[in-house]
């Protein structure tokens, strides 16, 4: 069940592909019209459209070049390389400022474009020559303002901006892939212009960097200057303070501080040896066995005392000598620190001096724009390709939307589609033969002919409806008046004469009649006397001539009355009738003005609904198999009538030309109304 659901799918999808491939198809006159409409367009377009000519100047571009703008960086940062912006940035930066107002300010300023109609229209007399005209055209340029500047320096920053904005306009810039290589171009009518725009850019942006680096160069000057003064006086008050602590902490000797703790040295071995001999006193007094050594103990602390304050005061002189060597050190590398970076500076500035002038550009031309000989634009295939693309889009999207808004049939695949209920039969347009009688005498006359082939094809259809090969009862209908029914059931009929079936042609459309009128048959007895009266059948029937048909008239007494279609007259007429003939053709009335057409069709073998060709509404065809189907009435098939063969074979993907030889030379296509 999967697999079939999967192939169904893919089917419907196959389906859709090919309806719309044929609705563009059916409109390929309309497409190969809108593309030879663009074609025509490009054409004029390249000849109204003068040539542009494209010149190129190629520089090479080292943004990550030192220049003196960059000394106060190099100064306090150290070495940042690890923290330079990628290649590709900085070029991208370089860009921007070959592109920047300053540049194109310069260009202008040296070419005199705002002199140039190419950049200034004014410039070129368009205008009247007044301030206020003047001024509303600097205003069209900058913007769409609607408001006149009469002031005069308004109008020159205007036309300036205005020619800034035109030049940006024609250029291009652009870095070549992976290299230092910036290709800049300037585009424009002019070859010579072009050029001396390309080449004047390349020497502004070149300038501008110089400028640029001299002006930081002398800002870095400046900065020196200013720095080398500050690191001077920072010097001066370094070397001031190591003096005065100098002066103030008096001659420190090494060999004093040397000496003075080797006293420490001897005083401290000193007092642990009186430390231990007081202890062996203190013992001895505690044991009472030595005289005197209560005295002796008294001494010994009095002797442990004073070598106790000998060496807190030798330390206090050795930690005072310590730090005043210290701070004096200290001060001595500030001094020498200060001095280095002073003299750095100083260093730095002499060279600074020695190349005040000299500037190292971050660009050079390596190969300078000349005059293009050949145009770059507008490309005459490029723009006749598009065209073709163009023409072509609108044209399928012109053709959609007019199938998308068309009401009406134009090919049997689509109203078999639309409706599920096939198409038997395709009867073209026949347009010399306008009259009815004259087109069913055209079956006779021309019996190879397209309409012909149609017709009897149509018969042998409805016999091979039926297996049992019984008399057939068909109705024709249509869902609205003028759509050839009466003249199809004339054809119809005239044809199962020709083929040798005992044929009755019934003329039931009560209100118009048109098969009675046609065939201009008088009489007493027509449908309506059976019906209505209880005439005799074949009191009613009536034979023409011309063409060998048996007919029941309708409207001979003028009378109508609606009730005359009922349904218990209308099968056992039917029945009476039925084993007399091979075929009986009901012209019925159309369904969507009246029911008869139901009525009628309930008791036939077949229902035959025709359809015209461009003509019948999809609207009043729904409605009209609505109300057969509320009187449970299913429609066998439709006829596809007056249909412009080359039109629908082309709606159907056909070509007309593979089977349009096997028809005689005949009149062109139309079909009775």
């Amino acid at each position: 069940m999967i697999k079939n659901d999967a192939a169904t799918s893919q089917q419907i999808q196959l389906v859709d592909l090919h309806s719309l491939w044929r609705t563009v198809w059916s409109g390929r006159r309309l497409i190969f019209l809108a593309i030879a409409g663009a074609l025509l367009l490009a054409i004029v377009y390249l000849r109204l459209t003068p040539p542009v000519y494209t010149a190129e100047t190629m520089l090479v571009v080292d943004p990550s070049r030192l220049g003196h703008a960059d000394l106060r960086g190099a100064l306090t940062a150290g070495d940042q390389s690890g923290d330079r912006p990628r290649m590709d940035e900085s070029l991208n930066d370089e860009l921007q400022i070959a592109m920047s107002r300053r540049v194109l300010e310069m260009t202008a300023e040296a070419l005199a474009l705002d002199e140039n109609p190419l950049f200034n229209p004014a410039s070129a007399g368009e205008t009247a020559k007044s301030t206020g005209d003047f001024g509303a055209v600097i205003a069209r340029l900058t913007g769409g303002r609607t408001e006149t500047m009469t002031d005069p320096q308004q109008i020159e920053d205007a036309t300036r901006r205005a020619v800034v904005e035109a030049l940006r306009s024609t250029l291009d810039a652009r870095q070549e892939a992976s290299s230092r290589v910036v290709r800049l171009s300037a585009t424009l009518p002019d070859p010579l212009l072009a050029a001396d725009i390309a080449n004047t850019i390349a020497r502004s942006y070149i300038s501008l960097d110089q400028q640029d680096n001299i002006e930081a160069t002398r800002g870095a000057e400046e900065w020196l200057r200013s720095r080398i003064s500050d690191l001077e006086m920072q010097v001066q008050r370094s070397e001031e303070a190591l003096n005065a602590y100098r002066v103030q902490a008096g001659l420190i000797d090494e060999a004093a501080i040397q000496s003075l703790t080797e006293q420490l040295d001897r005083l401290r071995r000193t007092a642990l040896d009186a430390r231990a001999a007081r202890i062996q006193l203190e013992a001895a007094v505690a044991s009472g066995n030595v005289t005197g050594a209560a005295e002796q103990l008294d001494i010994a602390r009095e002797r442990e005392e004073v070598l106790a304050a000998s060496i807190e005061d030798s330390g206090a002189r050795l930690s005072a000598l310590t730090e005043a060597q210290s701070r004096v050190v200290e001060l001595e590398r500030q001094a020498e620190t200060d001095r280095i970076i002073y003299e750095r500076f100083l260093e730095q500035m002499k060279q600074m001096n020695a190349l005040a002038t000299f500037t190292t550009p971050r660009a050079q031309i390596i190969d300078a724009a000349e005059p293009p000989m050949e145009s770059s634009g507008p490309s005459k295939l490029m723009t006749l390709v598009a065209a073709v693309i163009a023409g072509a889009i609108i044209g399928v999207l012109a053709v959609l939307f007019r199938d998308s808004r068309r009401d009406v049939f134009v090919s049997r695949d689509e109203l078999e589609r639309e409706t599920g209920v096939p198409v038997l039969a395709n009867l073209p347009e026949v347009s010399d033969l306008r009259d009815p009688l004259e087109l069913t005498a055209h079956l006779r006359t021309a019996p190879d002919s397209e309409f012909s082939e149609a017709v009897r094809g149509l018969r042998a259809t409805v016999f091979l409806d039926r297996p049992d090969g019984g008399a057939k009862v068909i109705a024709l209908t249509s869902s609205q008046p003028n759509e050839g029914k009466s003249t199809i059931a004339m054809a119809l009929a005239y044809a199962g004469t020709a083929a040798g079936y005992r044929t009755l042609l019934v003329d039931a459309d009560l209100r118009k009649a048109q098969l009675t009128k046609y065939l201009g048959i008088k009489g007493e007895t027509d449908i309506e006397g059976v019906l209505m009266e209880g005439g005799e059948i074949r009191e009613a029937i009536q034979k023409d001539p011309s063409f060998d048909l048996e007919i029941i008239p309708s409207q001979l007494t003028g009378k109508c009355d609606p009730n005359t279609v009922n349904d218990q007259d209308v099968r056992w007429l039917i029945s009476e009738l039925r084993d007399r003939y091979d075929l009986i053709i009901f012209d019925t009335p159309p369904i969507t003005p009246v029911f008869d057409a139901g009525v009628i069709s309930k008791h036939c073998d077949m229902t035959l609904m025709l359809v015209k060709y461009g003509a019948t509404r999809r609207a009043a065809l729904a409605e009209s198999l609505r109300r057969l189907q509320g009187l449970n009435v299913d429609v066998s098939g439709f006829i596809f009538n007056q249909v412009d063969f080359r039109k629908e074979a082309s709606f159907r993907g056909i070509a007309y030309e593979e089977y349009a030889e096997y028809w005689s030379n005949t009149p062109g296509p139309h079909a009775a109304s």
